[in-house]
This record gives C-alpha cells, sequence and structure tokens, in this order.
C-alpha cells in the first residue's frame, strides 16, 4: 500500500495544492487566495510531523510594524490502495501582530487565529 504525497484540497477563500516531494525532492506548496496563486518551494516552508498529521505552513504576507499572517495546513496521513482518497481537514490563517518597539507595544492579542475547514482528495504521484 503507498501513502499518498499529493493533495488537493479547497475550502472557503482557499484553494491548496501540497506535494510532500516533486521533481526535485521537496516538498512545495502552491496557494491560492483572494484570486492570487503563489507557489512556495521547501526553503519557504516549515514541516512538522505532529500528532495532527504533517503541519505545513507558510508566511503569506509581512506588513512592517503591523502583522505577519502565516498559513498552517494540517495534512493527514493517507494510505492508498491504488485510489484517489477523499480527504477533510483544516488549515488555520495566524496572524501575528509585530511593532518596530517590540510585542510590549501591541495592545491586544499578539496571534489571532481563523480556521478554514478543507475538503479535497489524496493520491500518490511518482516524482
Amino acid at each position: 500500500m503507498k501513502e499518498a504525497n499529493q493533495y488537493t484540497l479547497k475550502g472557503k477563500g482557499l484553494s491548496i495544492q501540497y506535494s510532500s516531494t516533486s521533481l526535485a525532492g521537496k516538498p512545495i506548496l502552491s496557494v491560492e487566495r483572494k484570486r492570487r496563486e503563489e507557489t512556495f518551494q521547501a526553503d519557504r516552508l516549515t514541516v512538522v510531523k505532529t500528532d495532527l498529521g504533517t503541519l505545513v505552513s507558510v508566511d503569506l504576507e509581512a506588513n512592517p510594524d503591523l502583522d505577519v499572517i502565516k498559513l498552517i495546513i494540517a495534512i493527514p496521513p493517507v494510505n492508498l490502495n491504488g485510489n484517489t482518497k477523499s480527504i477533510k481537514t483544516l488549515a488555520v490563517v495566524a496572524t501575528h501582530y509585530t511593532s518596530i518597539g517590540g510585542p510590549q507595544l501591541v495592545n491586544g492579542p499578539l496571534i489571532t487565529y481563523r480556521t478554514i475547514e478543507l475538503k479535497g482528495k489524496a493520491n500518490h504521484v511518482e516524482p
């Protein structure tokens, strides 16, 4: 049985394609939001295996002296018997509020979270 290495996911205002391996042997993530598509190579991604599955995170926006917007996606392990499997998972958009003078100058929470339910497909592609 093979483990999935490619995921195509959609949620409210978000389309994601994640491959845990590419032709270069490294992960790659494509994110479409706000009618804009960006592709992130391995050097811009943080990939960590946890009890939730693999967490893939990337900085989407950095606004100096204001905030950094991060996207974190929970990628579940999926065993395949030669077929594509439907999956449900989630993404978290985390806004980290910043100040040039340090966190003590931020009034209120330093991080806020918005969750997005994702549905899609997991499959295996030979690199």
